[in-house]
């Protein structure tokens, strides 16, 4: 086995690992949510919580870092219409 392989099998069961939640459902049922930092990280983490129905709400130190993030999201659903994942 050459460290490659042994890499690949190693992150494959890190991954499978990943997708399996440890804590069971939760007691309660979690529909808003907030991401601080609308970065690209962060608003890429709304964008997807808010194609999951969640309410999302965005936080970051200035009015302007919310506004490129907003329009990053926005940029994405544009994306989406563009490729006929979703209507206008």
């Amino acid at each position: 086995m050459t460290n490659e392989s042994k890499a690949l099998i190693s992150l494959f069961h890190g991954r499978t690992e990943c997708k399996k939640n440890k804590y069971g459902k939760s007691d309660r049922d979690i529909r808003t949510i907030a991401v601080v930092g609308s970065g690209v990280i962060g608003a890429g983490i709304a964008h997807i919580s808010i194609d999951k129905d969640l309410q999302v709400i965005l936080c970051d130190t200035t009015l302007d870092a919310i506004s490129r993030g907003q329009s990053q999201i926005v940029k994405g659903y544009e994306n989406y219409i563009k490729r006929n994942r979703i209507t206008k």
